[in-house]
C-alpha cells in the first residue's frame, strides 16, 4: 500500500511539472510573437523643421536679414500673429521669419523680469518681434499693438 501512495504522489508531481512546463512554453511563445509584432511596425521618418529655433542660435541663421518672433506661451494674440506670419511668408519677396518658444527649456536662461533686447545680456519676458541684420538686432517690437502693426505693415 505504501508503494501505491508513492507512485500516486510521483504521478501527481510529474503532471504538475508538465503543466508548469507547458505554461512556460505557451507564455514564451506568446511573448516572442508579441515582440515580433512590435518590430514589424513601420518606422516613421523624422521630420526636421527649421522655422523654430532657440534663443542661443537666434543670431546665427544663414540669412543676412530675417525676423524672429519670440512667443510667450500664454499670449492671447499668438494665433493672430501666426496667421500674419503664414500669409507674409507666402509672398514672393518675404524675409524669413523664425519663431522661438519662450517656454522651451532650452530658452529658460534668457527669461527674466525685464526685456533687454540687445545681443549682449539678452533677456526677455514677453512676446516680441525682432528684425536681425548681419547678426545684430536692428528693430524690436514689444506688446500686442506694436507687433500687430509691424506684421500688418510688412504684409503690404
Amino acid at each position: 500500500m505504501e508503494e501505491k501512495y508513492s507512485i500516486g504522489t510521483m504521478m501527481k508531481f510529474i503532471i504538475i511539472v508538465l503543466i508548469i512546463g507547458i505554461l512556460f512554453y505557451l507564455i514564451t511563445i506568446f511573448v516572442t510573437n508579441k515582440k515580433t509584432d512590435v518590430s514589424k511596425k513601420e518606422v516613421e521618418n523624422a521630420i526636421i523643421q527649421y522655422e523654430e529655433i532657440i534663443i542661443g542660435n537666434m543670431f546665427d541663421q544663414k540669412e543676412k536679414e530675417y525676423y524672429v518672433l519670440l512667443k510667450k506661451k500664454n499670449d492671447n494674440y499668438l494665433s493672430y500673429y501666426e496667421t500674419y506670419v503664414t500669409n507674409y511668408q507666402n509672398k514672393d519677396d518675404s524675409l524669413k521669419i523664425y519663431s522661438i518658444d519662450l517656454s522651451s527649456a532650452f530658452n529658460k536662461k534668457y527669461i527674466g523680469e525685464n526685456n533687454n533686447i540687445k545681443k549682449e545680456n539678452f533677456e526677455i519676458n514677453q512676446t516680441t518681434l525682432v528684425k536681425i541684420e548681419n547678426g545684430d538686432i536692428v528693430e524690436s517690437y514689444q506688446g500686442n499693438q506694436q507687433i500687430a502693426d509691424k506684421l500688418k505693415s510688412i504684409m503690404e
